[in-house]
């Protein structure tokens, strides 16, 4: 994968979160931070939950699901997440669609 954050893939900071904000948006701000590698399952199924950095972490989802197709997070599943990726992502990116199919059946989702 790559050692370098969402913030260093998109040339894109944020800086820190607005003073009051949730404990989402905190989250958020935090794992932009974090080189993609470091992500863990549940990292991802946050911010793509967002739609944040969605075409730097569909790559790196897949390949948590293809160690653990059951991968699963606090608050839900890592699959789930990636059944809310906009269709038009998909469609431009059919292998990792086909992908993802072979790894939502392996997980019965």
């Amino acid at each position: 994968m790559t050692g370098r954050s969402l913030e260093q893939l998109e040339d894109d900071y944020w800086g820190d979160p607005p003073p009051d904000t949730s404990y989402l948006i905190r989250t958020c701000y935090r794992m932009r931070q974090v080189p993609l590698d470091e992500l863990d399952a549940e990292g991802v199924r946050i911010l793509l939950g967002q739609q944040i950095g969605v075409p730097y972490l569909v790559p790196r989802a897949l390949e948590i699901l293809n160690r653990d197709p059951f991968a699963e997070t606090h608050f839900g599943y890592l699959v789930d997440a990636l059944r809310r990726i906009p269709e038009d992502y998909w469609a431009a990116n059919p292998v990792q669609h086909a992908d993802f199919d072979r790894a939502r059946r392996r997980a019965g989702r």
